[in-house]
């Protein structure tokens, strides 16, 4: 009687460790999958209201700098808006949770490098909007006034951006963490 019971002990043990491990990868993706759904939103809605104001901006002003970094802002607002809102998509999806817990702390590894790798990305864009605007020195005005106005655009973008990669690396990180044993 009493092995019967220790067996049954042992085996609801087993099943509750197991259903746990389970339950903690699916709590684990969801909080990956919330963190970057609020993530994308908040760009995304960055980006919609950057390029509200600079289509408005880029028929008012008449100033060819200013134009130029309008129509840049624009563009990368419109990029922006299509890669947000495909990572929001993504993340929204309520489908093909992790298996194990292993695998969700995977798949949590992977979105965190991807934030890193788009943080240095983002370094090259700063550094070439800082390009552009450093090296305007040609022989025609109108050109140089075009390349400081992208490369002024180019830089803001990529400021925010690199924000925006870093806070997301560090925030998925730091949620990892409660989970690695």
């Amino acid at each position: 009687m009493i092995k019967r019971l220790v067996i049954a002990l042992c085996f609801l043990h087993i099943a509750s460790m197991a259903y746990s491990q389970d339950s903690l990868s699916v709590r684990l993706d969801k909080q990956r999958r919330k963190i970057n759904l609020n993530g994308m939103l908040v760009s995304g809605a960055w980006s919609l209201a950057n390029a509200g104001w600079s289509t408005y901006s880029l028929f008012q002003e008449n100033d060819l700098q200013t134009k130029s970094f309008h129509q840049m802002n624009v563009s990368w607002s419109a990029i922006n808006l299509v890669v947000f809102g495909l990572g929001a998509r993504k993340s929204y999806s309520k489908k093909n949770y992790p298996a194990n817990l292993t695998e969700a702390l995977k798949i949590h590894s992977k979105n965190r490098k991807i934030f890193k790798v788009n943080a240095l990305l983002d370094i090259f864009y700063i550094a070439s909007g800082a390009g552009m605007i450093l090296f305007s020195n040609s022989k025609n005005e109108e050109t140089n006034q075009k390349l400081q106005g992208f490369g002024t655009s180019i830089l803001i973008q990529g400021t925010y951006l690199l924000g925006f990669d870093s806070f997301m690396y560090f925030k998925l990180k730091k949620r990892n963490r409660l989970y690695e044993f």
